[in-house]
Order: structure tokens, then C-alpha cells, then sequence
């Protein structure tokens, strides 16, 4: 099923002295406060020529001006934007670091389409464009690629689950153990902190593949996946055959609702 927009519409831009003279400019800033979205803001500028596009948008709006569906759109658009974050950081993260951050983009994914379609769903939406989109989303969810990848995300995430190492960092001294204080992998990646002597003592009592980490927490996980080596590779594995996580349909739908969210909170304040 292809995505269809949920503006109903597009319009053209508007004479930039009708803007100047009902002082639209000021309007959007009060609406849009610091926020730097070009493309909300040209979505502001435009003039609707279409009274079928204003009634579709209209329909949108009182949906969402019910509070459960509000909140349950708000919470999807954020999680969203946070898997979207997180993807973002892994263009620069250290090569240890870039699997913990795409697991953790998936399973935010995962998390939020779900229970958007069951919210909605339940919500029972009356307008064309959200209930357009709740379909979408049911194509989404019960298709055999999406629950493949929840499937292996969540194999991911129980292979990393089970690497948990302590680590203590003296001097130039470093001491490593499994979290169970099982076998002292000290040896094992001793070599892999030579470059980081002089650091500051540190005691990392849980290291996990995820959340943001420096160049030691990275030089530990080079060493913890030496000896994870299963949960290694099927971390990896997962990465490597999920490469892109958010489907471009749901991505403009995130840039495009929010025409109605920030109509909402002005409403709401007003």
C-alpha cells in the first residue's frame, strides 16, 4: 500500500505581500516559537485553492482534538524522531557502538507502530486522512518483513542482554570480569587500553551495547565481543541484514502531522 499524505493536499504559495500585510510572518512565530522547520513553515505559507483540501484537513484537526488521539499521535511522532536520532548517531559512532544504536532505533520502531495501530484502532478515527493512515500502518505491522525484523530485534536485543562485563580502570591498571564475576577477561583486551594511559580511575559496573559511550566504553566492547562472539555476531547479523529501519511513508507522515500538532498546542494554550 502507498503512502497517502495525510495534508490531503497541497496548495500554492502565498503572494508574499498578503503575508507582509496580514502579518503572517508574526503569526507563524508564535506558532512555530524557535523551532527551525522550513517545511512546516512553507506548509504555513500556503494558500489552499481546493475547498474539498480544507474540509480533509478540517476532519484531521477534530480528530486529533480529541485527547487520546492527540497524545497517542504526539507519542508516536516523538518515538519516531528518536529512532530517527538515534540512526543519525550512528553515522558517526564508534564501529563498536553502531550496533547498539541501530538495535535501539529498531526496537523504538517496532514499539511505536505497534501501539499506535492498536491505540488508533481502538480510538476508532473518524477522518479520512488518519483512518487512510491506520490502514497504512495495519499493512505496515502485519506484514511478513516487519514481523521478521521484530522477530530478529528482539534476538538482538537478548544476545545483548547477556553481555555484561565489570571493568575498573586504575592508573594503568585495568581489571575486567564478567558481570557474574565469572572468568577475568583482563588479559583478553589489556592490549586494546595501552593507548589510554593516564585516564582517570573509572569504574563502569554494567557496560552495555547501547546509550552514549566514550573511546574506552568502545575499546570494552572490542574486547567484550571477542569474547561474546555468538551475541556478537548475531548483533551484527541483525544490522547488516536490516539496514534502513524507518519506512519513508511513516517518516513524511511524522514531518507532515505536525501542521495539526502545533495547531493543537496554540489551540490548547489559547
Amino acid at each position: 500500500m502507498r503512502y497517502e499524505s495525510i495534508l490531503g493536499g497541497r496548495g500554492r504559495r502565498a503572494d508574499e505581500q498578503m503575508v507582509w500585510d496580514l502579518r503572517i510572518s508574526e503569526l507563524l512565530a508564535d506558532i512555530l516559537g524557535r523551532e527551525k522547520n522550513e517545511f512546516l513553515r512553507s506548509l504555513y505559507l500556503e494558500q489552499l485553492e481546493r475547498e474539498e483540501t480544507a474540509v480533509f484537513r478540517l476532519n484531521v484537526f477534530q480528530d486529533l482534538m480529541r485527547e487520546e488521539v492527540y497524545d497517542a499521535v504526539r507519542g508516536f511522532v516523538d518515538k519516531i524522531r528518536e529512532c530517527a536520532g538515534l540512526i543519525k548517531l550512528e553515522e558517526d559512532a564508534y564501529e563498536q557502538h553502531k550496533l547498539g544504536l541501530h538495535l535501539d532505533a529498531a526496537l523504538i520502531y517496532i514499539e511505536a507502530l505497534e501501539s499506535l495501530y492498536t491505540n488508533l484502532k481502538a480510538l476508532g478515527v473518524r477522518s479520512e486522512g488518519l483512518s487512510r493512515f491506520l490502514n497504512y500502518l495495519q499493512d505496515i505491522v502485519e506484514s511478513a518483513s516487519f514481523h521478521s525484523m521484530k522477530e530478529r530485534a528482539y534476538e538482538a536485543k537478548r544476545a545483548r542482554e547477556e553481555i555484561k562485563i565489570r571493568v575498573k580502570i586504575a592508573g594503568d591498571k585495568v581489571s575486567v570480569w564478567r558481570y557474574d564475576d565469572g572468568e577475568d577477561l583482563s588479559s583478553l583486551i589489556e592490549e586494546l587500553f595501552s593507548r589510554f594511559r593516564g585516564e582517570d580511575v573509572e569504574e563502569v559496573k554494567y557496560v552495555r551495547t547501547a546509550g552514549e559511550m566514550s573511546h574506552i566504553h568502545a575499546a570494552i566492547l572490542e574486547g567484550a565481543f571477542q569474547f561474546y562472539k555468538k551475541e556478537y555476531e548475531t548483533l551484527r547479523k541483525f544490522a547488516e541484514d536490516f539496514p534502513t529501519i524507518i519506512d519513508e511513508g511513516i517518516m513524511s507522515f511524522v514531518s507532515e502531522v505536525e501542521i495539526y500538532l502545533t495547531l493543537h498546542k496554540v489551540y490548547e494554550e489559547n
